[in-house]
């Protein structure tokens, strides 16, 4: 276990544009507002979705793409540093006219209808991810 202890410098609640790209938005403001590191999550509806299953096995993602209009459920992430790259890592969870909900990792492409992002921006070191041997993805070193 790694404990990173950060405290809140600023929260920032923005209306994300109807449509464009879910995580494509999300990028565009920690990139304007020098957002770095932070958490977030996200309510609101989208017309289309693409989310991702990580295969532990084949250590590759595998992306699901469905056309509709869903809610978004729940959505949460964080922004750290890949490559020297700012990096927005998130989940979502999605539901249907009939309740059913579905997700994984966020991807694109997923148009937002409305949506209201809560962003975080944590006070102290940037969060760097490094390649993880033992699972294949880039995790927090």
């Amino acid at each position: 276990m790694h404990i990173f202890p950060y405290q809140i410098k600023r929260t920032l609640l923005v209306r994300l544009p109807c449509g464009e790209d879910l995580l494509s938005a999300i990028e565009r403001v920690t990139m304007e507002e020098q957002v770095m590191p932070a958490m977030f999550s996200v309510i609101g509806a989208v017309r289309n979705t693409a989310f991702g299953y990580y295969d532990q096995t084949n250590r590759t993602y595998k992306t699901l793409l469905r056309d509709g209009s869903f809610e978004i459920i729940a959505c949460t992430g964080n922004v750290s540093l890949k490559d020297g790259k700012t990096l927005v890592h998130a989940h979502i969870l999605f539901g249907d006219e009939q309740g059913a909900c579905f997700g994984g990792h966020l991807m694109s492409p997923t148009t937002i209808f409305a949506a209201e992002l809560h962003l975080r921006e944590l006070e102290g070191e940037r969060l760097v991810r490094e390649y993880d041997e033992t699972t294949g993805l880039y995790l927090w070193k």
